[in-house]
């Protein structure tokens, strides 16, 4: 789950007005610590994912279509 800058700031606002520590600050909010040390270093979020899968999913569906009871190994092997 990705959190919002938005709060993201508001967790390091309130920890630096109120100077909180980085444990009390990320249970105060109820989130993990190493979330705070890292938006401490960089605000912003990873880029999602956005890589194509390597499987063809129409293949799939074809495969589902003519074998819908086959185990996914057997699926695998056909690609």
């Amino acid at each position: 789950m990705t959190y919002s800058i938005d709060f993201r700031k508001k967790v390091l606002k309130v920890k630096q007005e109120e100077h909180l520590t980085i444990a009390a600050v990320a249970k105060r909010f109820q989130i993990a610590i190493a979330s705070v040390v890292r938006w401490s270093k960089v605000l912003e979020a990873k880029g999602t994912r956005n890589r194509p899968t390597k499987i063809d999913m129409e293949a799939l569906k074809q495969d589902v279509a003519l074998y819908p009871d086959a185990y996914h190994y057997e699926r695998a092997t056909r690609y």
